[in-house]
């Protein structure tokens, strides 16, 4: 937990960083925009939608709760303007700059001393050091391990702290063969050459969804096992969302914020399913 913590420590501190600057860029690119005129605006929209998106996930995973709501609420805001047709789209833009530099002014409370996740991280190293059947812990944790690395793991999240800490996380588990992607399209790719035997991937990516990759795997249209592993890590919330997911054949969804820690405890508890199912299949033949 120690190695893995000082992990979370460093990715949560880069983005602490880095995240004035992505704020500073979407002001800049929402500027452009506007002085593009009306032919460029709605794709502007549509671009900030995004970016909302995937920094309110990523907010909430590195443990800033509060930036995470703030940048859902914009998010929230800028999603009207895209199902308003015959909303002002630059004035939706408009109004998004202020609330930005908002967001942007109180920035100070992003830091890694007041990030949930360091901080649940740090109260679960204290319940490891407290356990008392050390060796039987020990050999539970090498079990897992050796489950793990049997497995060819692909995560995909448009976001790169993410794939820092979720891949730096999976890697401290015991996991020896992965992938990371930022898109989609990536990973179709990635199917043909890596091969992949577990996938985890966040829902909301462009061009090509997790949830557009699901149905093409389920379906049988690419090259994997098509009852391969599919987990999604989203910060996707509404029943009919979930749903939809359920019915196309998602192993699990996960949804932000979450520990590391937790996401392991998932994709064990899939992989034992699977070995169960194997060997019960393998005793029958």
């Amino acid at each position: 937990m120690m190695n893995e913590n000082a992990a979370m420590l460093d990715v949560v501190s880069r983005y602490c960083d880095d995240i004035s600057v992505q704020i500073s860029d979407l002001i800049s690119e929402i500027n452009a925009g506007l002085s593009a005129g009306d032919a460029s605006s709605f794709g502007t929209l549509e671009r900030l939608h995004n970016e909302l998106h995937r920094m309110s996930g990523t907010a909430y995973c590195m443990g800033f709760r509060a930036l995470g709501r703030e940048f859902e609420a914009l998010d929230a805001e800028v999603l009207c303007g895209l199902n308003d047709p015959d909303g002002d789209v630059g004035a939706y833009l408009k109004g998004a700059l202020p609330k930005l530099s908002t967001i942007a002014l109180s920035g100070n409370d992003v830091r890694p001393r007041n990030s949930k996740l360091l901080q649940r991280s740090r109260a679960l190293d204290e319940l490891v050091e407290a356990e008392t059947h050390l060796e039987a812990y020990t050999d539970q944790k090498n079990a897992q391990s050796r489950m793990l690395a049997r497995e060819r793991f692909l995560f995909a999240d448009d976001d790169p702290h993410l794939r820092e800490l979720i891949g730096s996380s999976l890697s401290e588990m015991g996991v020896e063969d992965l992938l990371l992607a930022e898109s989609g399209s990536e990973v179709l790719e990635a199917i043909e050459t890596f091969k992949p035997t577990f996938i985890i991937t966040d829902w909301m990516m462009q061009p090509v969804s997790g949830l557009s990759l699901l149905k093409q795997i389920r379906r049988g249209k690419t090259e994997l096992d098509p009852d391969t592993p599919i987990v999604f890590f989203t910060s996707m919330r509404s029943r009919q969302d979930m749903m939809e997911a359920n019915r196309f054949g998602v192993n699990k969804l996960i949804r932000k914020p979450v520990l590391p820690d937790a996401i392991i405890g998932v994709l064990l508890g899939i992989l034992e399913k699977k070995y169960q199912i194997n060997k019960r299949l393998g005793a029958l033949s």
